[in-house]
């Protein structure tokens, strides 16, 4: 999945500033630490056609490991937030590991762009450039693009009147293909 670069979504009037919710309420917040490490990584400063050094690759693939890890335990946490107490904040919480999974897609692609070719090309450049981006913007992207859909995700999830009306739609459908079918 490509990320909507966010000066996108705010030229397109998308992005407005959350009223509600702080970023930095979020119970996640060991995640930040790792994410700007990415950014003062060695390979950033990597010119294009120039041999990357493998110790480099490796660091950065451990780095990558332990975010993947430090994602595995959000989610723990993440489990432990009732909706029906705090609605808001497992929302965010929400919101926050759905930025870090992207995060994380992006970052496996940076590795399997590394495996591929050993030398700092254009592609890889672009995807450098991409993680800063995210980096810089990602209470933007948190705020405009995974809490309106956290929050409809779980919305569907907890609401029984929007799970019932979703179970007739499915219901319906799945009688109008078996009709078809028959």
């Amino acid at each position: 999945m490509v990320l909507p670069l966010p000066s996108l979504l705010i030229f397109r009037g998308v992005y407005k500033p959350p009223l509600d919710m702080n970023i930095m309420m979020c119970p996640f917040h060991f995640l930040d630490e790792l994410e700007q490490g990415f950014q003062r990584g060695a390979l950033f400063s990597t010119p294009v056609d120039q041999a990357i050094d493998e110790e480099k690759v490796n660091s950065f693939a451990g780095d990558v490991a332990e975010y993947n890890k430090q994602v595995n335990l959000a989610l723990k946490e993440y489990a432990k937030i009732d909706y029906h107490v705090d609605p808001e904040s497992k929302i965010l919480a929400k919101a926050v590991i759905k930025y870090a999974c992207d995060f994380l897609e992006l970052l496996i692609a940076i590795i399997k762009n590394l495996d591929a070719s050993k030398v700092m090309n254009e592609d890889l450049e672009e995807k450098f450039h991409l993680l800063h981006g995210v980096i810089m913007n990602k209470d933007i992207l948190i705020n405009a693009v995974h809490v309106p859909s956290a929050r409809d995700e779980l919305r569907a999830f907890h609401d029984q009147s929007v799970r019932d009306g979703l179970e007739s739609m499915l219901s319906k459908q799945l009688s109008e293909r078996k009709n078809r079918d028959s």
